[in-house]
């Protein structure tokens, strides 16, 4: 029976394996199984595949959706990257934030700040994050149907649309992946510092265990059961890194090595952390403040799931402010200690265990709405860690990483060039490819298009390029070239141009002067790496009614197809569209309601971003043709030398 089931799994991988590589449909739910792959996705995957088989009718394919709006955090959400906290609104392409894997990973987008409504979602250990009913999260769930846990990746809104057997959960992200750093102080003795020592000196007080503690420095007996230790050096190495007289954990620390984190904590648990004697429990206990902040994040970086409360710290029975407990629960062989008092209390905890110490059990999702600044960020990988808990949350996807990975599959000889409004951009874009293209599914199912070792990068002398830029298919020459709006392609022979977002926001869209530099690029620059039969896609939010699709779609309309999904269906014009007039294009994710209220907000940012028709129905509230263009001696002349008058309507 066993032998019959494992047949029945590798049969279903294979048929997908060979749908994968007959329809770039079914290859985005090959290579991402957790896409959630919509009627209008398949119709768009549909159009790109019918462009490169020559069967779209034109070589020219214009795609414009509304932005995936809702998948959003608070402005304000804290997010660890690899140079330290930022805040969820400021992430911009060229920042590295943390995957679910701990590797870093690069932020590709940031929607722009926009209202929303947030509700909390409360964890079982203390945790709690904000976001919108529309924000992504990949669940461990287990419902009332008895089939076990299993991996969805749902809305927070739907979450509890159906009955769970245990709470449904996240899973907990390893420790943090980062390169050994050099430090001006020893990890460990920092955190011996951390932990006991006195606040302006290097020196750490201990009152037991003496034996051991006199192999770091000077020891001088001060009472009967208390000791000072003088670490040679450790005071001007304080001063420098700008510690003393104010214990916290430098960024460096926290970015370093997970071996260095690792020697910190145990200097900091080795001194002021305990453990339980029957329990193997860890805790660290300390005043409200910055340390204690700090030692929080040294933990969940190290991928311990810990938790932390606060109390009233008393004295006399009178409240003197505020200490924060943590709580942490490691097996018997992890190192959180090297005082061997400690050590030994350690336990083995993996017997019997699930892998529940490892997940964030969800409690609850809803609270008062309340309306807030919110974003959306696209992260390389689909996954990133959210908040002072480091909880593992999901992004947006984006077609045009997945498309030239299938293309380049089915035709390694195949000449493409993606374009962005930035060379950053792009660049991100071409890592993406070049990640789902080293993938063990991508290699069993186009076993004949591969790329070079990322080893050898950049010197064509000992293989085919491979870099951010530019990278070559090994034995067929065929490559993919990332460049920004702007950017060379001299000697760039294309069969594929992609152009994702040449503008970047309202503010580029609005500069005539910057619409007539992309103009221009792409005629003088873009255009003449073209050959007869060389396709195009563009794919766009249309911000300007004279934006680049707007333009060429009053110069040649006819050498165009466009596939057009507004948010709220307006007619009929579009016999792919399914839907009846009115209707949202994904009412589960961006109800109709929900849209009405973005529509009342701000009637011409949402005929733009959302309607992707940057005119509103009956005209602008301003409308252009009220004005005229006169010299100002005609001005004069009309209106007799009166007073020049504007009246501007600031509130809209």
């Amino acid at each position: 029976m066993a032998k019959g089931l494992a047949d029945n799994v590798r049969r279903l991988a294979d048929i997908k394996r060979r749908l994968a590589q007959m329809r770039f449909a079914d290859f985005l739910d090959y290579i991402t199984p957790t896409y959630d792959r919509q009627w209008f996705h398949t119709i768009i995957a549909n159009k790109c595949q019918a462009l490169i088989e020559g069967t779209l009718g034109t070589n020219r394919l214009m795609v414009f959706v509304p932005p995936q709006h809702g998948k959003a955090l608070p402005i304000d959400t804290p997010v660890f990257t690899t140079k330290g906290w930022k805040n969820h609104g400021d992430l911009n392409d060229g920042d590295y934030v943390f995957g679910a894997d701990g590797k870093p990973k690069a932020v590709i987008a940031n929607s722009g700040a926009y209202e929303w409504n947030v509700q909390t979602m409360s964890f079982q250990c203390g945790y709690s994050i904000e976001c919108a009913k529309e924000h992504l999260w990949k669940l461990s769930v287990e419902y009332d149907d008895h089939k076990g846990r299993r991996e969805v990746v749902q809305e927070a809104g739907e979450i509890y649309k159906r009955k769970h057997r245990r709470s449904p959960a996240i899973e907990c992200a390893p420790a943090l992946q980062t390169e050994e750093r050099q430090l001006p102080i020893d990890p460990y003795i920092l955190g011996v510092w951390l932990g006991d020592g006195l606040k302006g000196q290097g020196v750490f007080v201990e009152g037991e265990d003496i034996e051991y503690w006199s192999q770091f420095g000077e020891t001088r007996r001060v009472k009967p059961t208390y000791y000072r230790i003088k670490v040679d050096g450790l005071y001007k190495a304080l001063r420098e890194s700008g510690i003393l007289r104010y214990k916290h954990i430098p960024i460096d620390y926290l970015l370093s090595s997970v071996e260095q984190r690792t020697a910190l904590l145990c200097g900091i648990m080795d001194t002021d952390g305990t453990v339980g004697r029957d329990n193997g429990n860890c805790e660290f206990c300390q005043k409200e403040g910055q340390l204690a902040e700090d030692v929080y994040t040294l933990i969940r970086s190290l991928g311990y799931k810990a938790r932390r409360n606060t109390y009233d710290m008393k004295l006399n029975g009178r409240i003197v402010g505020k200490k924060v407990r943590i709580l942490f629960n490691p097996d018997k062989d992890a190192e959180i200690f090297r005082l061997p008092r400690k050590k030994v209390r350690l336990i083995d905890k993996t017997k019997g265990d699930r892998g529940d110490k490892n997940k964030f059990f969800i409690t609850s999702y809803g609270s008062k709405p309340r309306t807030t600044m919110v974003n959306c960020i696209q992260v390389e990988g689909g996954m990133y860690l959210a908040g002072r808990d480091l909880i593992p949350t999901h992004n947006s996807q984006i077609v045009s990483r997945s498309f030239p990975a299938w293309y380049l599959g089915k035709n390694p000889k195949a000449k493409i060039v993606g374009c962005s409004y930035s060379a950053e951009l792009a660049q991100q874009f071409s890592r993406a490819i070049q990640r789902t293209i080293d993938s063990e599914e991508y290699s069993a199912a186009f076993p004949k298009t591969y790329l070079n070792s990322p080893n050898v990068s950049t010197d064509a002398r000992k293989g085919y390029l491979r870099n951010i830029d530019i990278f070559e298919t090994v034995g067929y020459g065929g490559f993919y070239k990332a460049v920004g709006v702007g950017g060379s392609l001299t000697g760039t022979p294309v069969d594929l141009g992609i152009i994702d977002d040449p503008v970047k926001d309202a503010m580029e869209a609005n500069s005539q002067t910057y619409r007539d530099r992309v103009w221009a690029w792409y005629t003088d620059v873009f255009l003449t790496r073209l050959h007869n039969e060389s396709k195009q896609i563009f794919i766009m939010t249309r911000w300007h009614e004279d934006d680049l699709a707007g333009r060429l779609l009053k110069q040649e309309p006819d050498k165009w197809t466009v596939v057009k999904f507004p948010a709220l269906k307006e007619d009929d014009t579009n016999p792919e569209d399914p839907r009846q007039i009115g209707e949202a294009l994904w009412e589960a994710r961006h109800s109709r309601e929900r849209l009405l209220e973005v529509e009342a907000r701000s009637p011409r940012t949402f005929a733009s971003l959302y309607q992707q028709r940057p005119v509103i129905i009956g005209g602008n509230i301003v409308k252009r043709e009220w004005f005229q263009l006169m010299p100002l001696a005609e001005f004069n002349r009309i209106h007799n030398g009166e007073p020049i008058i504007f009246f501007i309507d600031t509130a809209y």
